[in-house]
């Protein structure tokens, strides 16, 4: 008789595999930018459940409640994320291999992207 196995769902937390792998403990990523007692609640649960070693947080600094959660749940600021962007208006001349095309990219190309890429990943 095949016995029945629940695995348990977590909302807010998951476990990076590579990251897991590569550094060769269990690390998990809380996937919420704001935190409550429910999150924390499921965070501790899922951290016995998976042997984690190490909870990432990427915290919105600007959200006063879920850093003094944060804080008080023994995290510990490290590092900021910053993302940079450019507005590109035109093209840059370059030269290409024969049959080779660049441009910027517009909302159509997402399918082809995703036709060429790992659909798990896109």
């Amino acid at each position: 008789m095949k016995k029945n196995i629940i695995k348990k769902k977590y909302n807010y937390i998951d476990k990076l595999e590579w990251d897991s792998d590569f550094f060769g403990f269990n690390i998990g990523f809380i996937n919420k930018r704001y935190l409550n007692k429910s999150i924390i609640s499921e965070m501790k649960k899922f951290i016995l459940d998976n042997d984690i070693k190490l909870v990432q947080y990427l915290c919105d600094c600007h959200d006063n409640k879920s850093v003094k959660i944060a804080e008080s749940n023994h995290f510990h600021f490290t590092d900021i994320r910053l993302t940079y962007e450019k507005k590109i208006s035109a093209s840059i001349p370059i030269k290409l291999p024969t049959n080779f095309t660049y441009g910027i990219a517009q909302k159509y190309h997402i399918e082809e992207l995703r036709s060429i890429c790992n659909q798990d990943k896109c």
